[in-house]
């Protein structure tokens, strides 16, 4: 599978965005599915 199969072309700014979904992905698995927030 190449790399242009997997990048959409209706993005401005591809590299960015998917190192922005990148680092999100990064902060959920570092903190778990359903962790509490505290008040």
């Amino acid at each position: 599978m190449g790399e242009d199969i997997l990048k959409r072309k209706d993005i401005l700014y591809p590299d960015l965005s998917y190192k922005i979904i990148g680092c999100a992905f990064d902060v959920y698995n570092s903190l778990g599915s359903g962790h509490s927030e505290k008040y």
